[in-house]
């Protein structure tokens, strides 16, 4: 009997491993496409690095410690006592911090709050982790962040966790899970989120279901004309996000009722959802109301991309070292930066662009700049959250995006809007054959004029 159960599992471990290979090779694939053409350059002359808080309870999530986050970074902020605005925090430094109770939370500079465009200065990178120095200029740190989310890959499992007790709820876990976020998909075993900030007053528990009153605390507008402040009147759609549907499942949605006094009812099925919340408790916007998987899209509608962002390296971080893999997070950061790099222009302006089109943000802030110094029109656009396959084929670069998927629309497109490739990546240098832009080898643009370089078009 024993042998016969242990067949079982043993043949599931060997159809997972051949599985897994693959997927996380592809998962590499993908991630190198998305990066190849992030470069680390000079921190002369880049914008001033605002910084990127980490906070010590961001250890009970990722279970990394205060300390490894913050070694190995550049401070955005003094730390009283233990560092000064710019300088290195090293690991004596980042211990000594650990070990003080008082500080809570430390401003580095990062890849995610860097105002630089058109690469990432060596400052905000920090060190390189494969000489213990400042990560020198033209280093191809984003090919080196997706071989390092990528490559653990194969050490995570492909499971979906069922919720205790809850038969509809799988909640993706493992090699699924960081797909899932780096993708920016409807995930697996999606929660409710809160709207609006607001208070739960009572837990109804009937034989199918849950029905939870709650408040919204109380928002007043100020006219600007008048002067006079007008309370704001929600409405059933204002109060919770329903979830996406899903390919995997099929669940009902909440349905919520209003109230005379000005509270909402909200039923969710209690053998499809597990609530997260209890009577008494305050919850605040872009919270889970319920127990599962957030929808980065409207975590970025409730609580802005900066909280998107740490909601998916913390998440990815914790499915790693859950693994026993501890990946740094500077290399997440690079990914995540990559998947915020995208907008979609509104309005043309006086632009190249056509209302509609999706393209880098350093390329259209670029031109916006060329057009206010010509006195022009410059092109509006709205931030997009894209998945990294979706950045890949959406590239500056239609040589690049061509190389991976939608070969013939891409090119297609291409060449009916007259596009340009002013071979700034790795992948369409390579694909052309010429020198790729990083390594020691790199010349400064004003050598380009020197050197009488004749660009190849």
């Amino acid at each position: 009997l024993e042998a016969f159960v242990v067949t079982r599992g043993s043949r599931y471990g060997a159809v997972s491993t051949a599985l897994k290979t693959a997927d996380s090779g592809y998962l590499t694939r993908r991630l190198v496409d998305v990066a190849q053409d992030v470069f680390t350059v000079s921190d002369e002359g880049a914008a001033e690095d605002p910084g990127f808080t980490i906070y010590r309870d961001e250890t009970d999530i990722t279970m990394i410690s205060f300390a490894d986050r913050l070694k190995g970074r550049y401070a955005a902020e003094d730390v009283r006592g233990y560092v000064s605005k710019g300088d290195l925090i090293t690991l004596d430094i980042a211990e000594a911090i650990e070990a003080d109770d008082l500080i809570n939370d430390v401003k580095i500079m990062s890849v995610l709050s860097t105002p630089e465009l058109n690469g990432i200065p060596c400052k905000s990178y920090g060190l390189d982790m494969s000489t213990g120095f400042l990560v020198s200029e033209a280093e191809p740190i984003g090919v080196i962040a997706a071989q390092s989310v990528g490559e653990p890959g194969t050490q995570l499992t492909l499971d979906t966790k069922h919720e205790g007790g809850v038969g509809g709820s799988n909640i993706s876990t493992g090699l699924s899970r960081v797909e899932e976020l780096l993708e920016a998909r409807s995930p697996k075993g999606e929660a409710c989120m809160a709207k609006v900030d607001l208070t739960v007053q009572s837990v109804k528990e009937t034989e199918d279901s849950y029905i939870v009153n709650v408040m919204p605390d109380q928002i007043k507008l100020k006219d600007p004309e008048t002067g006079e402040e007008t309370v704001v009147e929600f409405g059933v759609a204002d109060i919770t996000t329903i979830p996406h549907p899903s390919a995997s499942e099929n669940r009902v949605k909440p349905v919520v009722t209003r109230r005379e006094d000005g509270s909402f009812d909200i039923t969710w099925r209690s053998d499809q959802y597990q609530l997260d919340v209890e009577a008494g408790d305050h919850v605040d916007k872009g919270d889970n109301l319920t127990a599962g998987s957030k929808h980065l899209g409207d975590l970025v509608d409730c609580k802005g991309v900066a909280e998107t962002e740490r909601y998916i390296i913390d998440d990815v971080l914790r499915i790693y070292a859950a693994q026993g893999s501890d990946i740094s997070a500077k290399h997440l950061e690079v990914i995540v930066r990559q998947m915020f790099s995208r907008v979609r222009v509104d309005e043309s302006g006086d632009s190249s662009y056509i209302a509609g089109d999706i393209v880098s943000k350093a390329a259209v802030v670029d031109e916006n700049n060329q057009l206010i110094a010509e006195g022009k029109e410059p092109a509006e656009f709205t931030q997009l959250l894209l998945g990294i396959s979706k950045v890949s084929v959406n590239s500056d670069s239609f040589l690049s995006g061509a190389s991976f998927q939608d070969t013939t629309r891409v090119l297609i497109n291409a060449a009916t809007s007259g596009r340009i490739d002013h071979l700034k990546g790795l992948k369409e240098n390579v694909i052309i054959g010429r020198k790729i832009p990083v390594g020691t080898g790199v010349m400064r643009e004003e050598d380009f004029a020197d050197e009488q370089y004749d660009d190849v078009a």
